[in-house]
């Protein structure tokens, strides 16, 4: 058993940090339920719920490949697929931020425990400080993200 201090004392603009973090990535993963939509062919409605039926985020993200692979030219192809490969990279940094224990130590930094389940390794710990400029960061390259896979759906081809 692993006890862990519940300490409030966070830095200055944590909670904003973590928000826009959180918020953050929500637009990168709508934006890819979009992709799912449109590449569906199916409508929005229709389209929205094979999106949505995905469950997990990899499992989006490998439905989005699908479909692009299968209607996208070679150009938007590779560009798309490199921005999802990007956001894939960086999923395991929001799901480390979002589902932790978050406390402080004792001279008010703040820390996150984070538990996983590695199906080949057993249960892990990816626990550590995390500045305020380090969420801040995280969620700056997620909204650049965003807007670049924004920008590479709206330049498909349409039919």
């Amino acid at each position: 058993m692993k006890l862990v201090p519940t300490n409030n004392d966070f830095p200055l603009d944590f909670y904003e940090a973590l928000g826009r973090l959180v918020v953050a990535f929500g637009r990168v993963e709508y934006e890819i339920k979009l992709a799912v939509k449109s590449l569906s062919g199916k409508g929005f409605t229709a389209g929205m719920a094979e999106a949505e039926d995905s469950g997990q985020f990899w499992k989006l993200c490998k439905k989005a490949r699908s479909l692009a692979a299968k209607g996208l030219p070679e150009g938007p192809l590779s560009t798309f697929l490199a921005l999802i490969d990007e956001v894939i990279n960086l999923a395991p940094n929001r799901n480390d931020n979002l589902h932790a224990l978050w406390t402080t130590d004792e001279k008010g930094n703040s820390i996150r425990y984070r538990p996983f389940l590695n199906k080949a390794n057993g249960l892990q710990w990816r626990s550590r400080p995390v500045t305020v400029a380090e969420l801040k960061s995280n969620a700056s390259t997620l909204l650049v993200l965003h807007r670049a896979i924004h920008r590479a759906r709206k330049a498909w081809p349409t039919s």
